[in-house]
């Protein structure tokens, strides 16, 4: 599990237990484990609303 220290705003990978310990204390906040950006949507194909 990956962690940022609010503090100080250090990554840390540390274990499940510890990084639930922390984020329940309020000291650390979880970072996705994909930092890869989210990709929009594909745009739906399909008739356009003018064709009959």
């Amino acid at each position: 599990m990956i962690v940022q220290i609010i503090k100080t705003g250090e990554k840390r990978e540390v274990n499940a237990t510890y990084g639930t310990r922390l984020i329940e204390q309020g000291v650390a906040v979880a970072v996705p484990a994909n930092n890869s950006p989210a990709e929009a949507p594909a745009p739906k194909k399909g008739k356009a609303a003018g064709d009959a």
